[in-house]
């Protein structure tokens, strides 16, 4: 399994961010590494930027590494939780899952999805060599792939073809204070 995070371009809608906006960005984007890194100790990580991010750039990722799945986080995942992101990749690998991705869980905790070579060349065919063909792939047709939804329901028991996780709320209010204090220091930098 390869972990590739896209690194965001932090572009911002002022002519000129200033110093401030730009480390606490980077800062931002080195916490998700270190917490893919923490999700998956073994696993390598690339670094590729968001117009990158096309099933060619991907078969590349797989050719070189050899690997069965990869697991791909946007660089706007700040609360990423390593420990959930785990567990859906291990759901990935223990269900054969071709294509597994996360729904009603709040955007920035889990990676945007993990998919299989099978999975990328499917929607390399169905939308060519362009950055967002893998949203196609969540409606494939029944049979075609094996995909599976993370998906977060409280005090359910999951059906067969889906995920239920507990989730530690104690991580979210820490990670949304961290989240106002950054948004804070760069109310102060921007005019």
């Amino acid at each position: 399994m390869v972990v590739v995070i896209q690194r965001p371009s932090f572009e911002s809608p002022f002519h000129h961010p200033g110093p401030k906006f730009n480390r606490v960005c980077q800062s931002i984007f080195e916490d998700i590494l270190r917490r893919a890194r923490l999700a998956f100790p073994r696993s390598p990580v690339e670094v590729i930027s968001t117009v990158d991010a096309t099933p060619s750039t991907f078969r590349e990722i797989f050719n070189r590494h050899k690997c069965s799945h990869v697991v791909r986080i946007i660089g706007n995942c700040a609360a990423l939780d390593a420990k959930l992101t785990r567990r859906m990749a291990e759901r990935a690998m223990t269900d054969k899952a071709d294509y597994v991705y996360p729904i009603r869980f709040p955007l920035g905790f889990l990676p945007s999805e993990i998919f299989s070579r099978r999975a990328l060349e499917q929607a390399a065919r169905s939308a060519g060599d362009h950055p967002h063909a893998f949203k196609r792939l969540r409606r494939t047709k029944p049979g075609r792939l094996n995909i599976r939804c993370f998906r977060f329901e409280n005090e359910m028991l999951p059906p067969d073809d889906r995920i239920n996780v507990k989730l530690d709320l104690e991580n979210i209010i820490i990670e949304g204070s961290r989240q106002l204090r950054e948004l804070e220091q760069l109310q102060d930098e921007i005019p």
